[in-house]
Formats: structure tokens, sequence, C-alpha cells
């Protein structure tokens, strides 16, 4: 499948509403009822159903999917950059606060919990549910109806079994409580492929006047600004009612959905409707995995400090909106060099195929053994 612009600008604004999210959470200042407090809800109720979605429209059912090699690229497409961000972080994490890079906390990697770059989740949910959908295309999914159908399923199967029971099911299956975010994994697929099933839907609004997409941003920007707080049963933080995907907090299972879609079909319409094509825009786009993995250096070791340090405390909706878009965008133009040069010199490292301006050889190459020269025989 081409490249859809406005689907890399949708990646591009969902991507600034992650370090947005991010945060703004530092600005609650303990805070639940504060206007950053609203902004930090609002922004987690639709940013990570929003990625399991655009993620979903350009996955490919398979028939003849060999499973032993589908294993083998999602490893490593997925587990080389999750280990690659972890040891990003590691540097920083011996200057900072060294416990946090103790065996134990490594070890967890091995039960799919990163913990030193915790952000990284995503990485490790998206692994396991492209398994899950690798298998299903190859023997199930035949076309967007059935993708559709299986979303639904998968949704009622997350939200009411896997996320409820998930203490009980880790108890029989003898695994940690969430083996490599096996039960959220479920929710996000439903995401995921009802990204699939809407594929032909979003390219025909691509192809479509701006007055549909117009009317589509108004339609599910009023559900989603009336909806979002709404969903009083998440993860109750002192007070702070959160819907978090990481820590299997969804609340109420259908104010929880319609929020998710709407915001979801809010950001994609948003983005039909920009049809600007910016460098900056295009390459936070087109790498998003790698600006997801340098948020854990911000949101570790930069956000808390630097709101701290500029001690500003908005007390306007206005105003947290304001202090969060200058100080994302600023971080994220800082990070542009390096992501360009991540991406160009080391592709393979982050999920990307190589590239002539790679710095090493195709991985392909490495475990390959020098041919001998034979000796020469008097």
């Amino acid at each position: 499948m081409n490249r859809i612009q406005y689907l890399d600008r949708a990646k591009a604004l969902g991507m600034f509403f992650v370090y947005y999210g991010h945060f703004v959470w530092n600005l609650t200042f303990g805070e639940a009822g504060s206007p950053a407090a609203a902004h930090w809800r609002f922004i987690y109720s639709f940013h990570m159903p929003l990625f399991f979605f655009l993620a979903g429209i350009f996955w490919r059912p398979d028939r003849d999917l060999n499973i032993v090699k589908y294993l083998g690229e999602k490893a490593r497409t997925r587990i080389i950059p999750l280990v690659v961000f972890g040891l990003l972080v590691i540097p920083f994490w011996l200057i900072v606060d060294p416990r946090q890079v103790a065996p134990n906390n490594l070890a967890l990697y091995l039960v799919g919990f990163p913990a030193i770059n915790i952000l990284t989740w995503f990485i490790v949910c998206l692994f396991t549910l492209e398994i899950l959908v690798g298998i299903l295309g190859k023997y199930f999914i035949a076309d967007a109806r059935y993708s559709v159908l299986f979303a639904v399923f998968f949704f009622f199967i997350g939200m009411f079994v896997m996320i409820p029971y998930a203490d009980w099911l880790a108890q029989l299956s003898g695994t940690p409580k969430n083996f490599w975010y096996f039960n959220v994994a479920f929710v996000a697929m439903s995401f995921y492929l009802m990204g699939h099933g809407f594929r032909s839907f979003l390219l025909w609004l691509d192809e479509s006047s701006w007055f549909v997409a117009l009317i589509l941003a108004a339609f599910s920007g009023i559900i989603l600004f009336t909806t979002f707080n709404l969903n009083r049963d998440p993860l109750d933080l002192n007070g702070f009612h959160v819907v978090v995907m990481v820590a299997m907090s969804f609340g109420n299972p259908f104010w929880f959905v319609i929020t998710a879609y709407a915001g979801i079909f809010f950001i994609i319409s948003l983005a039909c409707l920009m049809n600007v094509n910016k460098p900056i825009i295009d390459l936070i786009g087109r790498n998003t995995m790698i600006y997801l993995g340098l948020n854990g250096l911000t949101f570790n070791f930069l956000d808390a400090k630097m709101v701290s340090f500029l001690a500003f405390k908005p007390e306007t909706h206005g105003g947290v909106a304001l202090y969060s878009i200058l100080y994302v965008c600023t971080v994220l133009l800082i990070f542009a060099p390096i992501v360009f040069g991540l991406r160009s010199w080391f592709p393979e490292f982050f999920g990307y195929h190589w590239e002539e301006t790679s710095l090493v050889p195709p991985m392909s190459r490495w475990c390959r053994r020098k041919a001998s020269v034979p000796s020469l025989k008097s």
C-alpha cells in the first residue's frame, strides 16, 4: 500500500498528543479538578486507540502466511526496537537513579514489561496483537467485513473477560499478570482490526471533498468533547479518573469505546482537512516509532524537571494549552535532526527496512559466514 499523506499527518498529530499527554500529566500538580487534569483525561481517552487503529489500516491478511518467518519478521521490527529504546535510556538512569537498571528490572523484559522505558509498552502490545491477527488472517479473516466482526468480538472478549479476570487468568496460566500485554492486546486488537475494516472508507475520504471531512470532524469532535468526561470509572489516581491502557484501566466499556472512536475519527478527519505538507510533519508521521521511544527521555528525565524549573502553574484551559503546545513543539523540533539521523543511519534498529544511507550492513547479512578461501596446494 502506497503512503497516504493525510494518514501520516494523522500519525504526526497523534504523536503530538502523546507528548502533550505525558507533559500535561506533570501540570496537574495533584489537583484532580485542575484544567491540566481535564486535558490529561481528554487525551488519554483516545490517543492509544488511535495508534492501534492507524496500524491496522496497513495490515493485510495473508492466507499463505509462513508463521515461523512471520514471527522472525515481527521480532526484527518490534523486539529489536524495544531493546534499543531500553538501551537508549540506561545511561540516563545510571546518572539519575541507578536502581532503575537493576537486574530484576531488566529481567522484566522477558515477560514483556519494559520497566526502564515504560512508554515502549505500545511496541510490546503491538507485537503480541500482530501475532494474533497474523494467525487470524491466515485462517479466518478474508475481507473487511470479517475484520469488523472480529473487531467487535475481541472488544467484548477483552473488556468482559481478559481485563476483569486478569488475575484469575494469570493464576490459571502460571504467568505474570498481563504477560506480554496479552490481556490489553485483545482490546487493542479490536481497534487494529477496525482500522483494517475501515480502510476503504479512509481511502475514499482522502479522495472526497473537504466538506465530507469537515462534517466528520464536526460530528466526531462534538461527541468527543461531550463524552470524554463521562467515563468516571477508570483508574482512580487520587481522584483522577483516567483511561490508562497500560494499566488495563478502561472504565465503562460503552463510554470508553464511544469516546475512543470519536477521538480517532476526529484526528483523522482533522488531518485530512489540514492538507499541508510540511517537512517536520512528514518526518514525525513517518517516524512515529522513533519519536515514541525518544519520548521515554522526556517523560522520565525532562518533563517534570522543566515544570519544576519554570515554576509556572497555568490556571486556565487556554494557559495549559498554550504552555503545553509551546513545550511539545519545541521538543519535537529539537528531536527532528536526531530522528532523521537515526532513521537514515540505523533504520533496521527501529523496525524499518534497510536503506543505502545505513552505516551498518543489512541484518540479513549479519549471521552469514564469510565464504572460506580455499587453500592453495603446492
